[in-house]
């Protein structure tokens, strides 16, 4: 505030007042000269030295808020219920991570800016007042009018994220799936369907894209014309009222107005399309946190005696259905008790609600002990097999070795290449059924836990494994813990201590083995429903039996896939990058046209600029042969701004139109090239790398990209014509201006060194 309200405006007072002295007829001190530039430049050095601590603290808070979001989501997934997931797209998820949290970084640095501008508006307003008197409210209230606009627009790309963060969210959602099932695709050759897919979600992304990509690019370029149009209006009423223009007014005026083309024009339009936006993922994050969650009560501690679990009159919902309808049960410590049902009735959903995954309509659950749990998909993640199997446990070798040969994992683990420190790849692609069923399996006994829950791990392994695991796991390496195996195996229902038979979500029977079949209980008609025909998962199949066995046996023919670590290039970005990237949108004649018609804006805009020195001049040194009317002088003026606007907006819409084809273009080679990659490809990449390709990658390209490259064209080429009026003025003032260009170039030299490096890290 200091430095935009006081430092600035202060610096112009003292450059009028330089200037009036230095053109002054009259001899002046050189006390009262050097006291004037010696005030100019500590306001200089005071800028200096207060706007880059600024921007590096902004900057600093904007990184901290982004990761403070991205790991407030991350470890909100960890705690949500599965019930919650089931309403929530994983592109929504991904969204959040890549895009949603990037808003929050500009924040910080921009929202000074909406505060800011108000007091430079008055302060600035006031200096131009005392000195140009009632002229100069036109040029003020010029740019107090785009003030309004800019909120108008603020609240176009508000919608317009809300659209495209949909959109966005569809299309990722369906690339992860397409990802996670090219198995399945490639084998039945549906790769033309599924890119028709994405192509379709890309075009109506791409679609409000383009439209937002035009309001921020048109934010940008009034910077070309709202502070020389301010200026000529001030002139124009002061000259029109009557009073004489002078070069030390002229400059004073332009100085002044450039204090606030800085924050109103360049920053305030950022600010409020930043916060506008930021209201849509603000939204969503909101959604996000406000989802059901597991409760971190921690369990009651074991104390050996009394039950483990007890349910009494639960009842679980879901959409008016009822899951779990009255549910009573007692479950003993120490305990093998097998849930057993027809498919669909509700045993996983039982399971469940003893880990506080699914929240309660009624009833009460009291669980007694800490809980370890095996799933019914067994998962397993990028690393090698001990890795999976002691998760985030400490390594205990004796424990381990126990646990690998209670699960039968024993043989399989010396079939493998680097036996347990293979590499099983992304989602054990180099696993069998039955082989990731017991690993999964072994994870959850690898855990001291009080009580096991395990979903149906047998449904993969053939009779004999079962049996194995059965005798050596269950009975014996966990026979004095709580064991509740969810199955529809009934050879080993003989084998529980307790039987609990579900139906619809209600428990019909419950008792040990010998007390089932004393009241006649038929297991077979149970699990198969009640109908004729016996279920597939009733039976025993033979096939099934011999490819699960026979998974492990020739395991040491199967190459396993060893993850790469993603490759980082370093140097420089390479021209070709650029030129693929604008050959992609169309022919290189258009990418010609567009810097043309970036050059004739600037011509123009050097031109109105210099226009106004020249006719400043005129009024100083007008005479009778020399004169002008002031007709003409408006007439010209009027003309170059306009010139300034259309060829402007023309440059925009071209620019960022060529950008959003060459985004689509590149968006579909790449899609296009990883769908045809062989299944090596995706077993050398994990999922994640592949999407941050199609999420944040293609985000920086489709919304940042544009508008940087907008702002680079109009910054260089503002640059350029400061140059050649400086050239055109004085040709001695490009001395100091050589020196600074050079040492300008070994600062970004510098800064671009480090800062490539720092966004390629956080691409990988």
């Amino acid at each position: 505030m200091v430095l935009e309200v006081i430092v600035k405006p202060l610096q112009c007072v003292l450059i009028g007042r330089l200037i009036t002295v230095v053109s002054s007829v009259d001899n002046v001190g050189k006390q009262e000269l050097y006291m004037y530039g010696v005030g100019v430049a500590c306001c200089s050095l005071i800028s200096s030295s207060l706007i880059h601590p600024y921007m590096l603290a902004s900057h600093n808070l904007g990184l901290k808020l982004r990761i403070a979001c991205i790991s407030l989501v991350y470890r909100k997934i960890l705690r949500l219920k599965l019930s919650a997931f089931e309403g929530m797209s994983s592109g929504k998820i991904l969204t959040l991570v890549t895009n949603d949290s990037n808003r929050f970084y500009e924040i910080p640095l921009l929202m000074h800016y909406t505060w800011v501008a108000v007091l430079q508006i008055a302060v600035v307003g006031w200096f131009l007042y005392e000195e140009f008197g009632i002229s100069s409210l036109i040029g003020v209230f010029f740019i107090i009018s785009f003030v309004g606009l800019y909120f108008l627009l603020g609240t176009i790309s508000k919608r317009l994220r809300s659209k495209i963060l949909t959109k966005t969210d569809e299309r990722v959602r369906v690339t992860k799936e397409i990802i996670y099932g090219i198995q399945v695709i490639k084998m039945y050759k549906w790769e033309g369907y599924f890119s028709n897919l994405v192509s379709e979600c890309r075009r109506l992304e791409i679609r409000f894209t383009r439209i937002s990509s035009y309001v921020k690019g048109m934010c940008a370029s009034f910077q070309l014309f709202v502070q020389r149009t301010s200026v000529f209006a001030t002139i124009l009423a002061f000259v029109l009222l009557g009073n004489d223009i002078t070069a030390a007014k002229a400059f004073q005026l332009v100085s002044f107005y450039a204090i606030l083309r800085a924050p109103i024009v360049c920053f305030l339009p950022k600010a409020i399309h930043v916060i506008m936006e930021s209201v849509i993922p603000l939204g969503r994050l909101s959604e996000f946190l406000r989802c059901d969650e597991i409760q971190n009560d921690s369990p009651a501690p074991s104390d050996g005696s009394g039950d483990a679990i007890i349910l009494r009159n639960v009842f679980v919902q879901k959409a008016s259905a009822n899951l779990l309808s009255d549910m009573s049960a007692t479950i003993g410590r120490n305990r093998l008790v097998v849930i057993v049902g027809p498919v669909g009735c509700g045993k996983t959903n039982l399971a469940h609600a003893i880990l506080n995954e699914m929240s309660l309509s009624s009833g009460s659950l009291t669980v007694s002990g800490s809980v370890s749990y095996a799933s019914q998909e067994p998962w397993i993640f990028t690393s090698s097999v001990r890795q999976n199997i002691i998760f985030d446990n400490t390594m205990d070798k004796e424990r381990y070795d126990n646990v690998v040969k209670a699960c039968a994992l024993s043989r399989d683990l010396k079939l493998f290449p680097h036996h347990d420190q293979t590499i099983v790849g992304e989602h054990g692609a180099s696993l069998s059924g039955g082989q990731k069923a017991r690993i999964g399996l072994a994870r959850a006994v690898y855990r001291n836990a009080d009580i096991y829950i395990l979903d149906d791990p047998l449904s993969a392994v053939d009779s004999r494994v079962g049996k194995s695991i059965i005798d050596n796991c269950f009975k014996s390496l966990l026979k004095d813990k709580t064991i509740i195996l969810v199955t529809h195996q009934v050879q080993y229902l003989k084998a529980a201590d307790e039987i609990i038979v579900l139906n619809n979500g209600v428990v019909t029977t419950q008792g040990s083995f010998s007390d089932l079949v004393a009241q006649n209980v038929d297991f077979n008609e149970i699990l198969c429903n009640g109908e004729g025909e016996t279920i597939t998962e009733c039976q025993t199949n033979p096939l099934k039996a011999r490819t699960t066995s026979t998974g492990s046996l020739v395991s040491k023919q199967v190459d396993v896939p060893n993850t790469t670590d993603e490759q980082r290039t370093s140097g420089a970005v390479a021209s070709s990058v650029y030129k693929t990237y604008f050959s992609a949108g169309s022919h290189w004649s258009i990418s010609c046209f567009v810097i043309a018609l970036f050059v004739i804006v600037q011509v123009l805009a050097s031109g109105s600029d210099y226009f106004i020195a020249y006719w400043v001049n005129m009024k100083q040194v007008q005479t009778s042969s020399i004169s002008m009317p002031i007709d003409i002088f408006i007439y010209i003026y009027t003309t170059l701004i306009l010139g300034v606007i259309v060829f402007g907006v023309a440059a925009m819409v071209t620019l960022h139109n060529l950008c959003m084809q060459s985004s689509t273009s590149l968006h579909n080679a790449m899609f296009t090239s990883v769908l045809g990659s062989p299944l090596k490809f995706f077993h050398l990449n994990h999922s994640g790398r592949i999407l941050n390709r199609f999420s944040k990658d293609l985000q920086t390209v489709d919304e940042e990209l544009p508008l940087m490259m907008h702002e680079t064209a109009l910054l260089g080429l503002v640059t350029s014509g400061a140059l050649v009026l400086m050239a055109t003025v004085n040709y001695l003032s490009l001395i100091p201006a050589s020196i600074a260009i050079v040492m300008l170039y070994y600062l970004r030299k510098f800064y671009l060194a480090t800062s490539r490096n720092l966004k390629r890290l956080e691409a990988t």
